[in-house]
């Protein structure tokens, strides 16, 4: 059997040199470039089994290499290489065609790991007589933050799914991420510039789930003084991410059966079915498997939902992004808290790594968002986070209600006096904030709710 041939491309001479020599030792034939340029001849020229490639290279950048391979060597595996660990990077880089992607500093095992998974693939591959099975693909609050190796198969999933309209099953426990991952997949879409609607299962009282979405006439039911378009219809060319969807009963279960089959709705009241062009996420933390044994969900239902499935890792299972996690939850909070703090102490992330989460990241992100409520110094330390687990019900959200019962309890402890002057500077860009998500980002509707002009609401946004 002829030795795999790998393409080494990074402008750090004496990482390719020791790649190179790892390689030679492993049984591999190593070609080495050290400008994007000598990459792209190699490639013109050369038939390679494996490419590792640098993003951040001097004269060509690492996407562009990966997309001229692409071209030239269509059969070649790209493994993307980079010191930047993003949610960005990695989701590009997949849809662009790697097959992988490691961020340095990497054991030079992890690229033995790689090639040899790669090798056991081409192998299969022959077998099964050349049957293709390659990856194609052609800031804001919701990131995905971690870089941990379960995070970075996150990160390739959403790559490898977003190009698609196939329906997608999450599953996790509560507070792993679900919605963070459903808007990541519309997000990277073509279907980005329409809708992401989300609606959450478990909170519509029963009797208006199927009015919730498909919509009513009107007259169609006591109360139906108008018609009133319903979630799919509010999605058209976007994307609907049905969150709790174990707790549909077996009756709307079979109308989205419906909807997945003939991508067409029918309305409360109405006889005549509507077409539907919307893309499903669905989200869960039961088992689904289970339920459908309990018959309590639909076994074609479930067929339907779990063309791309995906697992979301509790927290407990990553523990190495927490120190992420944290400066993030840190950065997203600190102005909106008019907040000095600037960083968190190894002591109280040492605390942190030694709790469970039964909550996962949502308990996380509560338990550092009373911690900095309570702190008065530019930073965290495990005194402050001591206190936030002392009155954290373990798994319970901490609320934005929480923070301003908690702000105001401890104003009336420090003077007592010019509560609300203290609360409103304390809170108000939060304040703004908040309304503005309700309203779905307009302003006038904001200010009005806020009883303030609407450049009084520009100032109070524009705030540092």
């Amino acid at each position: 059997m002829n030795k795999p041939k790998i393409l080494i491309v990074d402008d750090e001479i004496n990482l390719t040199r020791i790649m190179g020599k790892f390689c030679e030792k492993e049984g591999y034939e190593p070609i080495l470039a050290n400008t994007g340029a000598e990459a792209i001849s190699y490639l013109e020229k050369t038939e390679f089994d494996v490419a590792f490639i640098d993003i951040n290279m001097p004269d060509i950048s690492g996407f562009q290499i990966l997309q001229r391979g692409k071209e030239l060597r269509p059969n070649c595996y790209f493994i993307i290489m980079t010191a930047t660990d993003n949610m960005e990077n990695t989701i590009e880089a997949i849809k662009k065609g790697a097959y992988d992607y490691i961020s340095k500093p990497f054991d030079l095992e992890e690229i033995k790991f790689s090639v040899e998974k790669i090798m056991r693939l081409v192998d299969l591959k022959l077998r099964v007589d050349e049957l293709k099975s390659e990856i194609v693909g052609e800031s804001t609050d919701d990131l995905i933050v971690g870089k941990s190796r379960q995070i970075r198969e996150i990160f390739k999933f959403i790559g490898r799914v977003s190009s698609s309209d196939a329906t997608v099953l999450i599953t996790g426990e509560s507070g792993t991420g679900k919605e963070l991952v459903a808007k990541a997949i519309h997000y990277y879409s073509p279907r980005v510039g329409k809708q992401f609607i989300k609606v959450n299962c478990a909170a519509i009282p029963g009797g208006l789930v199927e009015s919730e979405l498909f919509g009513h006439k009107k007259g169609s039911f006591s109360g139906a003084y108008e018609t009133v378009p319903g979630k799919f219809q509010a999605a058209e060319g976007g994307t609907i991410f049905l969150d709790e969807i174990a707790e549909l009963d077996l009756s709307l279960q079979g109308k989205l059966l419906r909807v997945i089959q003939e991508k067409t709705i029918e309305p409360v009241g109405e006889s005549k079915a509507r077409n539907v062009d919307v893309r499903i996420i669905a989200a869960t933390n039961k088992n689904l498997e289970e339920e459908v044994k309990k018959k309590t969900f639909r076994q074609d239902l479930f067929y339907r939902l779990n063309v791309f499935p995906v697992h979301l890792p509790p927290l407990r299972e990553r523990k190495e992004d927490i120190p992420l996690l944290a400066e993030h939850f840190i950065k997203k909070y600190r102005n909106e808290l008019s907040s000095g703090i600037r960083y968190i102490t190894k002591e109280a992330l040492d605390l942190l790594a030694s709790y469970h989460w039964p909550g996962n990241v949502r308990e996380l992100e509560s338990t550092m968002l009373r911690a900095m409520m309570q702190c008065r110094n530019e930073f965290l330390s495990a005194e402050d986070i001591k206190a936030s687990f002392d009155t954290t019900v373990q798994g319970k959200s901490y609320t934005f209600e929480d923070a301003v019962n908690e702000a105001v309890d401890n104003l009336l402890k420090e003077d007592g006096e010019q509560i609300f002057s203290n609360l409103s500077k304390r809170f108000e860009k939060a304040v703004a904030k908040r309304v503005m998500e309700k309203t779905g980002n307009n302003q006038s509707r904001t200010a009005e709710i806020l009883g303030i002009s609407r450049n009084t609401l520009r100032k109070i946004l524009d705030k540092n």
